[in-house]
């Protein structure tokens, strides 16, 4: 059994030893995380250019129904009056702009809705890929559903750095991978580390 003088000389080397792969899990979530980023102002932008086509559309189609209410307004004022079938003409174009309106506003509602679900359903994605997924225990049944790390052993790594460096025991590694021999761990060996 080590002495606590052994411990206290050998610690900083076991953070240097795990500042690496500190270091890498936070690259690979950066990374991650810059990409979904990137994803989601390229669909903010799309859906911001559709709606501004619709405002165009909208904003064409209020200019065509003032132009009809002036022609009505004129044919009204003019000696003479309209006749009943300019006047029903009118009407029913008007009626039919009024129409498209309703139209394209039920269109920007839907738009709204898809593009607030859209970003809710991605911020949700970028909000849960920082968290590990849950896996099965390492015993190939799958008894029970189990929270955990998968570690990839380096060089020079012990079972009680790791557990150290995950904060549980070392005996629910060894547990949760039914290791025979933990005292002789391989470079490259996966581990299932449990939830603490």
């Amino acid at each position: 059994m080590p002495s606590a003088k052994h411990l206290l000389r050998i610690a900083p080397l076991c953070g240097l030893l795990l500042l690496p792969l500190c270091v890498g899990c936070l690259a690979t979530y950066g990374e991650q995380q810059s990409q979904a980023e990137a994803a989601l102002r390229a669909d903010m932008r799309i859906l911001q250019e559709d709606n501004q086509r619709l405002k165009g559309r909208i904003e064409s189609y209020d200019l065509e129904i003032e132009r009809l209410n002036h022609t009505v307004e004129s044919l009204r004022a003019a000696p003479g009056g309209p006749s009943l079938a300019d006047v029903q003409a009118l009407q029913q174009r008007i009626t039919a702009l009024e129409s498209q309106l309703r139209t394209l506003d039920q269109a920007r509602e839907r738009d709204r809705k898809e593009i607030i679900d859209t970003l809710s359903s991605k911020l949700s994605q970028i909000a849960n890929s920082s968290r590990p997924a849950p896996r099965p225990a390492a015993t190939g049944k799958r008894v029970s559903q189990q929270e955990g790390y998968e570690h990839v052993v380096e060089g020079g790594q012990t079972l009680s750095a790791i557990a150290a460096a995950y904060n549980v025991s070392t005996k629910s590694i060894i547990d949760a991978n039914n290791l025979t021999k933990p005292d002789q761990l391989r470079v490259g060996q996966k581990l299932f580390i449990p939830a603490p």
